[in-house]
């Protein structure tokens, strides 16, 4: 019975990760490297996203100490500590492997929602409103897993990513909004960005 109980607990928890970044993110938009960092957490081939926008991370490096945080975990351990704020970022980061082409708009959403001060780029502002309007897919939030900086990576920003590696979701599953406004939203982003 001890150690059903031990067990139960500590699902929970956070735990220790090494991560070994391979590779930078490709989009250098707005004079920021935007979108997911190819990865190794564990000896595990992953791809990350930064959810913070202050602090530097050099690619290739590692390995770093991280720990490794759900949402059912205790947020203590994690940059930004609020439930609120890494659900919309776990929105957010989801629907950013659907839509590649608008990576930047989803990386600036992202880091707006974990900083105030960061000015929107393209339609960030409107990609964050719709993720705090809407409810969030648990499924999505089950899987989501928050990397905080421990040790000498302290001074490497806060990553985000998806257990058991990452795969992209079917484009428009996330932020399903009445009236098709997401697919409005998604073409007026790549009419404007076609026209910059």
């Amino acid at each position: 019975m001890k150690l059903l109980v031990l067990v139960i607990l500590s699902v929970g928890l956070a735990q220790s990760a090494t991560i070994q970044f391979v590779t930078p993110p490709t989009n250098g938009d707005n004079g920021t490297l935007n979108g997911y960092a190819g990865a190794s957490v564990d000896n595990i081939e992953t791809l990350l996203i930064c959810d913070d926008h202050a602090d530097v991370t050099y690619i290739p490096s590692g390995p770093w100490q991280f720990t490794e945080t759900s949402l059912s975990g205790d947020l203590n351990t994690t940059l930004f500590l609020s439930l609120n704020t890494y659900t919309v970022v776990a929105t957010l980061a989801w629907e950013a492997l659907a839509d590649p082409d608008n990576i930047a708009t989803y990386q600036y959403a992202i880091w707006q929602a974990t900083n105030n001060s960061v000015a929107p780029y393209r339609q960030s502002d409107v990609l964050l409103a719709l993720a705090r309007s809407q409810p969030a897919d648990q499924t999505i939030l089950d899987s989501f897993r928050i990397y905080s900086p421990i040790g000498d990576a302290k001074g490497n920003q806060e990553f985000v990513g998806f257990a058991n590696g990452t795969e992209a979701p079917e484009p428009n599953t996330l932020l399903a909004v009445p009236g098709g406004l997401l697919i409005v939203v998604r073409r007026f982003l790549r009419w404007s960005r076609r026209r910059a």
